[in-house]
């Protein structure tokens, strides 16, 4: 099926969003599945930080990731899909936003923006949107430093985030060998839901994120998550720190949280 003819989901922009103690309003992109609107099915919810990079080239970074696209292609395959909710956090505020540490003398408002999803967006979308029920439908994701705040909310919010996406995520941060995730991650109570993390062998040498990265998920495995079942760690060969190598990847994050 070429892609003229494929059947394609509604992409609906909607912002700016108030939100107390933070410096800039976010704008959403939400995608709802080519069936939403001639179904009565529910979905589970994904959501992921740097939205300016989720969708087409413009806008982004260093080009979209086209995650519709990719989601259009699940759903005319028959696979599972989410509803995909997109936050734009490509200000100048956005190291802030997306830290859930200060670090370098900037502030961290991760927290924030995890009470601001967990308290406000998340129920906002229950009501308004056919979510699967129940905190593991709802999953978080994100790279870089997006990638770590997933990791983050993972496992300071499990009542509310039930699945995390952490493309490179930048582990060694705020300084240190593994950065104070591992403490967190050591501790967190562990409910069998599914954490898809990878690396890549071409990414700056100064962070060692395959190393850390690596050495989180083999963490993550002695407190007794399961490889290839509820934890997936790819290391990457060829994939840089940028975003095109996380393009590329998200097939396979999207294999492994949805089954297929």
């Amino acid at each position: 099926m070429d892609e003229s003819s494929r059947a394609k989901g509604k992409l609906l922009r909607s912002g700016p969003f108030r939100w107390t103690g933070m410096p800039e309003e976010p704008w959403l992109t939400t995608w709802l599945p080519p069936d939403y609107d001639a179904s009565d099915r529910r979905y589970p919810l994904a959501i992921f930080f740097d939205g300016q990079n989720m969708w087409d080239d413009e806008g982004s970074y260093r080009g979209g990731w086209q995650l519709h696209r990719l989601l259009d292609w699940r759903a005319c395959a028959g696979k599972r899909v989410p509803i995909a909710v997109a936050i734009d956090t490509a200000g100048w505020s956005r190291n802030e936003i997306l830290s859930p540490w200060s670090r370098d003398g900037a502030m961290a408002r991760g927290d924030r923006m995890l009470d601001w999803l967990a308290f406000w967006l998340v129920p906002s979308l229950r009501a308004q949107l056919r979510v699967e029920p129940g905190p593991e439908a709802v999953w978080i994701g994100g790279s870089s430093l997006g990638g770590l705040l997933s990791l983050y909310a993972f496992a300071r919010s499990p009542d509310a985030f039930g699945g995390a996406i952490a493309m490179s995520p930048s582990i060694g941060l705020p300084g240190g060998r593994h950065g104070p995730i591992h403490e967190l991650m050591a501790s967190a109570p562990r409910l069998g839901r599914r954490i898809y993390m990878d690396a890549g062998a071409r990414e700056c040498e100064c962070t060692s994120i395959m190393q850390h990265t690596g050495e989180l998920a083999a963490l993550l495995e002695r407190r007794g998550y399961r490889a290839g079942d509820d934890l997936l760690f790819y290391a990457d060969p060829d994939g840089a720190h940028d975003e095109q190598s996380w393009k590329r990847r998200l097939p396979i994050a999207l294999d492994f949280m949805l089954g297929g």
